[in-house]
């Protein structure tokens, strides 16, 4: 099939690890966020489904072990939790074992879809048949398009010189590119002052820009480019379902009121 032939090179590592906070682990009934249940299936599982929709058969699903038997309908590898999403990152990748393209998707978003994961790796494939090595990835929504698709959902917006966006769930890198930046990112992760640090190889301007509204899209890749030190793209037209997951209990009340309308839309 055609979507197999896009993602043949592809692989996903999915984090499930994430700590639900108290009054949400008690609505859900799992100290786990990706395992509360939609539609019958814990939410870890649409996102599986999702990403085998999408032609993607290597999957390593980072997950305690004990929370792992809501997933024995599905070959996938396993790997254990890490200290920091950095570490469970880390730690999926090398359950994966080999290089090549990656998708990082998190457990906790039920309305992702193979189409939305389709289109995003469509677009990136087209940027990189000119980037190169190392390269990292992120999808956006436009706010527009996520107030349409959502009306009243909880959400916190980026701001850009083209508009307001939502950073999804989807997120991609080569395996070079994913190294080079785990150092970065590891190294930020250990302090405040080294996340100051990280904050300002942006460059003052940049950051001015940001917070103004003039940063653009292409000049924000450039600075993220520059310092995580590899061709960083953005895609910012990715499908407002992919951009929802499920933090806080506002945001699992909304889409547990939504979401047999959202399923059948």
């Amino acid at each position: 099939m055609e979507h197999q032939a896009i993602t043949s090179d592809w692989s996903a590592v999915i984090t499930a690890g994430g700590d639900a906070p108290p009054g949400l682990r008690e609505a859900i009934g799992t100290p786990h966020k990706s395992f509360a249940e939609f539609g019958g299936l814990p939410s870890v599982a649409h996102v599986v489904e999702a990403c085998l929709g999408a032609g993607i058969e290597r999957i390593a699903v980072v997950a305690e072990e004990e929370a792992r038997g809501g997933l024995s309908a599905y070959s996938v590898s396993h790997a254990q939790p890490g200290a920091s999403n950095i570490q469970s990152a880390k730690s999926g990748m090398n359950a994966l074992g080999s290089g090549g393209k990656v998708l990082f998707v998190p457990g906790d978003s039920p309305l992702l879809r193979a189409s939305q994961i389709l289109h995003f790796i469509s677009r990136l494939e087209e940027r990189l048949s000119v980037a190169e090595e190392p390269w990292f990835a992120i999808g956006f929504s436009p706010k527009a398009h996520v107030e349409d698709a959502f009306p009243g959902a909880p959400y916190r917006y980026l701001r850009l010189r083209e508009g307001k966006f939502a950073s999804g769930a989807l997120l991609a890198a080569s395996t070079s590119g994913f190294d080079s930046a785990l150092r970065i990112l590891e190294d930020a992760s250990r302090n405040r002052k080294s996340q100051l640090r990280l904050l300002l190889k942006f460059g003052p301007g940049a950051l001015l820009s940001y917070f103004a509204g003039r940063l653009s899209l292409a000049q924000a890749e450039q600075r993220a480019a520059r310092v995580l030190g590899g061709e960083a793209i953005i895609v910012p037209d990715c499908h407002p379902a992919s951009t929802y997951d499920i933090d806080t209990l506002e945001d699992w009340r909304w889409l547990s009121e939504n979401y047999e309308r959202l399923r059948l839309e």
